[in-house]
């Protein structure tokens, strides 16, 4: 009888474990940065918005830059992206921050520049 109590105590143990271990994370929230600049007056612009849909702007005065937070549920990621393009010669210089700090950038030069940047935030 008493090693059949304490078998039930140590489910009871185990089962609370895994449940407090299960809660240990909360949705995070973040920070997003998108900065395009360059030696070219205007490019076009796609980027991943707030929402995880994608936002095109077209023919965009230079420098441009997009700053949003965004919310991260336990055992979720955001995947960051922003791509720019220009035909005339020129520069360049796509990068993404997150909470303040520089996590990828790319620079393009020549008479045709494309730069597409990703970064993916996760929260486990």
């Amino acid at each position: 009888m008493n090693l059949h109590k304490n078998y039930w105590i140590l489910i009871l143990i185990v089962f609370s474990l895994f449940i407090v271990a299960g809660c240990g994370s909360s949705p995070i929230t973040v920070e997003i940065k998108y900065e395009v600049t360059g030696t070219v007056p205007s490019a076009n612009i796609t980027y991943q918005n707030f929402t995880g849909a994608t936002d095109t702007l077209t023919g965009f005065a230079l420098p441009w830059s997009k700053t949003f937070t965004v919310t991260i549920d336990r055992h979720r990621s955001f995947h960051a992206h922003v791509r720019a393009g220009n035909s005339t010669t020129g520069s360049l210089t796509a990068n993404i921050y997150v909470n303040g700090i520089l996590v990828r950038t790319s620079t393009n030069s020549g008479s045709f520049q494309l730069v597409s940047i990703s970064y993916t935030i996760w929260n486990n």
